[in-house]
C-alpha cells in the first residue's frame, strides 16, 4: 500500500472518529458513566468535545502530509503517526484492562489496525 494511500486511510478514520465524539459526545460520556452527576456530565462532554477537535486537527494534518514527496519525510511522517496511534491503543487497552471503565472494542480494534497500517507503510518506503 502506497504511504499516500495509507495517509489517505487514516486521515479520514481520524476525521470520521472527531466527529462521532462532537456528535455524540453526551451519548458517548453517559454511556462510559452512566452514575455521573449533571457536572460531572457535563465536564465529560466539553472534554469529548475537546477530544474530537484534537483527532479532527491530527487527521487534517495527516491528509495534508500525503502531498510530502521526500520518502525520508514521509517515512518520519508515517513513524509518527504509528506510535502515537500505538500510545494511545496502549492506553485504551490499559484503561479497559485494569480500569473501571468499559472501553468499548472497536475503538481498540481501530486504533491498533491504524497504528499497524502506519508502521507497515512506513518500512515499505525507501528512504532517499
Amino acid at each position: 500500500m502506497s504511504p499516500k494511500l495509507t495517509l489517505t486511510i487514516v486521515s479520514v478514520a481520524l476525521v470520521l472518529t472527531g466527529l462521532v465524539f462532537f456528535g455524540f459526545a453526551e451519548k458517548i460520556t453517559q454511556g462510559l458513566w452512566p452514575q455521573a452527576d449533571a457536572y460531572a456530565m457535563n465536564i465529560g462532554v466539553v472534554m469529548r468535545y475537546i477530544l474530537g477537535a484534537s483527532v479532527i486537527t491530527s487527521g487534517c494534518i495527516l491528509f495534508q502530509a500525503r502531498a510530502v514527496e521526500d520518502q525520508s519525510s514521509v517515512k518520519k511522517i508515517l513513524l509518527g503517526g504509528a506510535v502515537g496511534l500505538a500510545a494511545i491503543f496502549a492506553t485504551l487497552a490499559c484503561i479497559r484492562v485494569t480500569g473501571n471503565t468499559l472501553v468499548p472494542l472497536p475503538p481498540i480494534v481501530m486504533v491498533a489496525v491504524l497504528s499497524g497500517l502506519c508502521f507497515w507503510s512506513a518500512f515499505k518506503v525507501k528512504s532517499s
